[in-house]
């Protein structure tokens, strides 16, 4: 049987610039957060198609799982620096998120691209000024994680550094 969860929604005020692709001239659009929204994040769904959010300090399962995977590098005698450490955090952190219209959340993806074209050059110059807009994005859950013991989450843990060649 599988198991349904509820997604919430969120509206939040995000910072919208568009750009004109360097490669094929179309018109893309970015959301940002604000640079003072301290530790939360705005996420990438569907290739970068949509957006999600979710505020780290409030994540109970972030840290949980920041825990986690401290532990495993230690157990496996892995020694990085605390900024590598984060990265790899962050980098993995999305096999604990639910998916979201049957798509994975990128918690690795931060440069912009075109979703026409997929190049990463944009020019310097707006399209439109930048703006302040209100959308609903969805929140992210972790459902399907809490379901899992406390071995399964390491070894789910385990098999995605491994996977990343870290351990």
């Amino acid at each position: 049987m599988t198991r349904k969860f509820v997604m919430n929604m969120k509206n939040i005020r995000v910072r919208k610039e568009v750009l004109k692709c360097s490669k094929c001239k179309s018109p893309q659009s970015f959301l940002y957060l604000s640079d003072f929204s301290y530790g939360e994040r705005l996420l990438f769904v569907n290739e970068g198609t949509e957006y999600a959010f979710i505020n780290l300090i409030e994540d109970k399962i972030y840290t949980e799982y920041e825990e986690q995977v401290i532990n495993i590098l230690q157990e496996n005698s892995i020694e990085l620096k605390s900024d590598i450490v984060n990265k790899i955090i962050i980098e993995t952190f999305g096999i604990t998120c639910d998916e979201i219209n049957g798509h994975q959340v990128d918690f690795s993806q931060t440069q912009k691209k075109c979703h026409y074209c997929g190049s990463t050059e944009f020019g310097r110059n707006m399209i439109e000024p930048e703006s302040l807009i209100e959308i609903e994005v969805p929140l992210i859950s972790h459902g399907k994680w809490n379901t899992l013991n406390i071995e399964q989450k390491e070894k789910s843990i385990e098999d995605e550094l491994k996977l990343k060649m870290i351990i």
